[in-house]
């Protein structure tokens, strides 16, 4: 199970202007943590209004990994197929409209 890494959307004042700051974790936390090893810059807690999951992953050689995810408010239990034909269809659909919505972006540039 990988790691749910949670923090504020709130600038890490003592960082970037040397100035303490208002809360202990700040939006750069899941970096902190994740890059730097600081586990201190998330909340322990699992609150927050920033979240990240923390997968590590082997890849090899010219490998792939693919990871799914599906944010619902639904326990897992209540999800009888939480990644079948209806997960498939919505992400295709999702997959779609933003390819129009980028496609026409670039016919206007």
């Amino acid at each position: 199970m990988p790691d749910l890494l949670f923090t504020e959307n709130e600038t890490n004042t003592q960082r970037a202007f040397n100035q303490p700051n208002q809360q202990p974790y700040c939006k750069d936390g899941v970096i902190q943590a994740v890059v730097h090893g600081n586990k201190n810059a998330i909340n322990p807690e699992l609150r927050g209004t920033k979240a990240s999951v923390d997968y590590r992953l082997a890849v090899a050689a010219r490998g792939k990994q693919t990871i799914r995810l599906r944010l619902t408010d639904q326990p897992l239990e209540r999800l009888r197929i939480p990644f079948g034909d209806a997960f498939n269809a919505s992400f295709k659909a999702r997959q779609a409209e933003a390819d129009a919505f980028y496609a026409a972006i670039n016919r206007i540039c």
